[in-house]
């Protein structure tokens, strides 16, 4: 007879569950069937097993229900004072349907976990169902002692039943089966990611190779730019500006300086002359007035004010009074005029080289290439970090621990040795 493959994988089973057998290699798929196939035994087993003590402890609730009716039923001596009689038959009433109610928390589910949250939970209905019925019980057992026994045997066989349902399910260990499975399939789960975490970093290192090799032409063009005619003139342009700038700075520098060597006297000059407005807006900006003073008022300003100093008139210290007058001879008309004309002069060289600055478009091209290679080159850094990170996740998935665990756990639930194969 030619067997199946089910059948071949049984055989398997059976052989590799005999006692001092070497330890078997398997691969994950394999040690999931076996566990699989050990679990349908289980539940089989153990299906079978529970539906015998449910219907021994469906007989015992019937039997505990039918005794509890005899109790309910039950003579009591005639002799038995009326007011003892008014007692006992409320506490028996109470008694009795307490004790229905309790039955009818008694039913095991078909689902072994929902089954076994009930046994666990069953000494607490029970120690419940004890305080409630502790006063009935005294009372009752002044009269019906043999009725009453017959129901206390009844529970006590129940708890006995529910304590061998409870033996039961855990014995067998199909439980942790669902935990066994769950393993298993993280196990699968992380070797599948390991992959797709190795196909991640594979993907990033080519695309970065690709992006270094943009770059460097990139790099290349923008060289080729830079050394470029256009950019040279461009370069060259700048720098006279540079210079253009630095002349008119060190004009307007020269002025300050004059302007400062006099000021003390023009502070004075101020507080006697009627042209106080001009003497205060010099001393206060003396560069910007001067441009704007078209007539050059503050020759004829500075030739009173000489003559004011000469005479007396303006009070300063002989050292003082030889250097300001020094400086007042040079600061003539002539001294003025041709500051104001190099000033002008200047001034338009420096809009001019900015305006043929802006008609230049090799420094936009310059500027976007430069730009182009810095965004490239952050966004590299960037994969490289993500390169890093990958790479650190991937070691920190231990899939040889996960299976050395996942041996053990077999090893306790099913008392099978095995190694999972790499």
């Amino acid at each position: 007879m030619r067997l199946t493959k089910k059948m071949r994988f049984l055989n398997f089973l059976k052989q590799f569950s005999k006692k001092n057998e070497e330890v078997k290699e398997l691969t994950l798929l394999e040690v999931k069937e076996y566990i699989n196939s050990w679990s349908k035994t289980m539940f089989t087993n153990t299906t079978l097993k529970l539906a015998e003590i449910k219907m021994l402890i469906d007989k015992e609730k019937n039997n505990a229900y039918e005794n509890s009716q005899k109790l309910l039923k039950a003579e009591v001596n005639p002799n038995t004072p009326e007011r003892a009689k008014q007692i006992m038959k409320g506490n028996r009433e109470i008694y009795v349907k307490r004790i229905e109610r309790f039955l009818e928390t008694i039913v095991l589910s078909e689902n072994f976990n929902k089954l076994l949250e009930f046994c666990n939970s069953f000494d607490t209905l029970l120690n419940d169902f004890g305080k409630n019925t502790i006063r009935n019980h005294q009372i009752l057992n002044e009269f019906f002692i043999l009725e009453l026994r017959n129901v206390d045997d009844n529970i006590k066989e129940l708890i006995k039943l529910i304590k061998k349902a409870k033996e039961t399910i855990e014995e067998s260990k199909i439980l942790k089966a669902d935990e066994l499975k769950k393993n298993l399939e993280k196990i699968q789960q992380k070797i599948n990611f390991k992959k797709e975490l190795k196909e991640k970093i594979k993907l990033t290192k080519e695309k970065n190779e690709e992006e270094n090799k943009i770059i460097k032409n990139e790099e290349t063009n923008l060289k080729d730019l830079e050394e470029g005619k256009s950019h040279k003139q461009f370069i060259n342009l700048i720098n006279k500006k540079k210079l253009v700038i630095k002349e008119l700075e060190n004009l307007e520098k020269e002025i300050l300086q004059n302007f400062s060597v006099i000021v003390r006297a023009l502070k004075k000059y101020e507080r006697i002359t009627l042209e106080q407005k001009l003497v205060r807006s010099y001393l206060k900006n003396p560069l910007q007035i001067l441009l704007l003073d078209k007539e050059l008022k503050i020759v004829k300003l500075l030739a009173k004010m000489n003559n004011l100093i000469v005479d007396g008139r303006i009070e300063l210290k002989d050292k003082k009074k030889n250097k300001i007058l020094q400086k007042l001879t040079k600061l003539d008309r002539t001294y003025f005029k041709n500051f104001t004309r190099k000033h002008k002069k200047l001034t338009t060289e420096i809009n001019i080289h900015s305006l043929e600055q802006e008609k230049m478009t090799i420094i936009k091209k310059v500027e976007e290439q430069e730009k182009s290679i810095k965004q490239k080159k952050d966004k590299l850094n960037s994969t490289k970090n993500d390169i890093e990170n990958l790479t650190l996740e991937l070691e920190k998935i231990n899939i040889e621990k996960l299976k050395n665990n996942l041996t053990k756990e077999i090893k306790q639930v099913i008392n099978i040795e095995i190694i999972v194969k790499k």
